[in-house]
C-alpha cells in the first residue's frame, strides 16, 4: 500500500471512528400576519437551514488535489458520499475515498489539476466522516478553523480541501470556500 507523507492522510487512515454528540435542533420562529390571525407562526428547524445551506457532493470519480509539500502531492477519488443521521444545523457524511500521490522535482510548480499527473494510487479506498457544520466543522473528529484572518494550519489544509468539496461541492480550494460560504470558526466549541 502506497504510504503517505502528508500528515492529514496518515491521519485520517489511522483514526479510530468516535462518536460526536449531536445537539438538539431548536426551531427558529418568524411572525407573520394574516387575514385570519395576527401572529401565524411559521417554523423552520435549524436543521432544514443546514439542508439548505450544504450541498453535498455527488461522486461520479472526482479527482481532487489535497496538499503539495516538499515535491509530493496528495489526491483523492471521490467514490461515494452517504449522508448519516444528523440533526441542529449540521449535516454528518461518511465518505469513501481512494488516496494517492504524486512526486514532483520542481516544487514551484505543483500542479493543479490530475491533467498530465502520474498519480500512484492506493490499492484500497478508505472511509471518512465528515461533519458540515457552521460552528463546529470537521473531518475525521479533527476540527477545522476556518476563517479569514489566520487561515488554515499546514497540517489541515488537505481536510480543509476535502471539507469544501463534501459539503458544499466546492472544487476551487478553501481559502475561496472560507470567503464564499461566509465560515468564521476562530476556536474549537
Amino acid at each position: 500500500m502506497l504510504t503517505f507523507r502528508f500528515a492529514f492522510l496518515a491521519f485520517v487512515v489511522a483514526m479510530p471512528a468516535c462518536k460526536q454528540p449531536v445537539p438538539v435542533a431548536p426551531v427558529i420562529a418568524t411572525h407573520s400576519a394574516s387575514p385570519h390571525n395576527d401572529s401565524v407562526i411559521n417554523s423552520v428547524s435549524v436543521h432544514q437551514q443546514a439542508e439548505q445551506f450544504f450541498s453535498p457532493l455527488q461522486p461520479n470519480g472526482q479527482i481532487d488535489l489535497g496538499r503539495c509539500h516538499m515535491g509530493y502531492c496528495s489526491w483523492a477519488k471521490w467514490i461515494a458520499v452517504k449522508s448519516l443521521p444528523s440533526s441542529g444545523a449540521q449535516q454528518a457524511l461518511e465518505i469513501k475515498l481512494l488516496g494517492g500521490e504524486s512526486e514532483h522535482e520542481k516544487v514551484e510548480d505543483y500542479p493543479r489539476s490530475p491533467q498530465g499527473v502520474s498519480i500512484k494510487w492506493n490499492l484500497e479506498p478508505h472511509i471518512v466522516k465528515v461533519i458540515c457544520s457552521r460552528t463546529a466543522p470537521s473531518v475525521s473528529n479533527e476540527i477545522l478553523l476556518l476563517n479569514p484572518e489566520t487561515g488554515i494550519p499546514g497540517v489541515q489544509e488537505s481536510a480543509a480541501e476535502l471539507y469544501f468539496v463534501a459539503c458544499h461541492s466546492h472544487f476551487d480550494g478553501y481559502p475561496e470556500g472560507i470567503q464564499k460560504f461566509s465560515y468564521n470558526v476562530k476556536e474549537r466549541p
